[in-house]
């Protein structure tokens, strides 16, 4: 659970605001907090949503492979 915390710019109160903003989600208390968060990450997703789903796909290729040799998992410098 996510909340809005009584704190001030001086002064530390871990107890919840008397507006009670209460979310399950740090996104969703966001967006109860700031309209103009909600508004701008709507646009976001709706921007992700509109794109080539190739666009949205994680690369299975090591990213920046032309720059050299990647460092392999298990192989530290000690």
């Amino acid at each position: 659970m996510f909340y809005v915390n009584s704190s001030t710019g001086n002064t530390l109160d871990p107890r919840p605001s008397k507006a009670a903003y209460e979310a399950t989600t740090l996104i969703g208390l966001l967006q109860k907090v700031s309209a103009k968060f909600k508004k701008a990450f709507r646009e976001i997703l709706e921007q992700k949503a509109s794109a080539h789903p190739f666009e949205n796909v994680q690369s299975v290729l090591p990213p920046n492979s032309w720059l050299g040799l990647y460092p392999v998992p298990g192989n530290y410098l000690h």
